[in-house]
């Protein structure tokens, strides 16, 4: 029980920060650019590794494989119907529209169409994963002084 919050937290914060308002129907350059920067596939393997860090927290603090796994191939099933959500697609097309311009859209499409734009689209999930234990292994470093600044703020009356 005490990791259920840690996978709620976990679970919601990247729903939220993968939704947006829905848009009318996508076309064009922002649609190819959609489609090159977040296919179905790469949201869920971004998603997963960025829940990976949390398992490995999980493990070390002795919670059981089985467990572990479980909760993997829940937040697996969650990854799948967040990623392939309509709502997503039409949403994440009207957030590309509110920063890029039709033709700055079509700049990053060319760009993605060469080499070094095909590996940074292919890098991208690792960058996160392993920016994501970076962060999380610096914040354990400041756990403690954080911990004790909220209690001593919760305490005070």
């Amino acid at each position: 029980m005490k990791y259920l919050s840690g996978i709620i937290s976990a679970g919601a914060f990247l729903l939220l920060s993968s939704t947006a308002i829905t848009a009318d129907e996508p076309a064009g350059s922002m649609e190819e650019l959609y489609q090159m920067v977040s296919p179905k596939e790469m949201m869920m393997e971004t998603m997963i590794s960025t829940m990976q860090p949390m398992l490995d927290n999980f493990k070390q603090s002795g919670m059981p494989d089985e467990k572990i796994a479980k909760i993997k191939e829940v937040f697996t099933s969650f990854a799948s119907k967040v990623s392939q959500d309509e709502e997503l697609h039409t949403g994440m097309i009207q957030v590309y529209k509110q920063h890029f311009s039709d033709a700055e859209a079509a700049e990053l499409v060319e760009f993605y169409k060469t080499p070094l734009g095909q590996k940074a689209l292919k890098t991208m999930p690792a960058l996160f994963q392993e920016g994501a234990a970076l962060g999380q292994r610096i914040a354990e470093k400041y756990q403690e002084e954080l911990k004790n600044g909220m209690m001593q703020i919760m305490s005070e009356e």
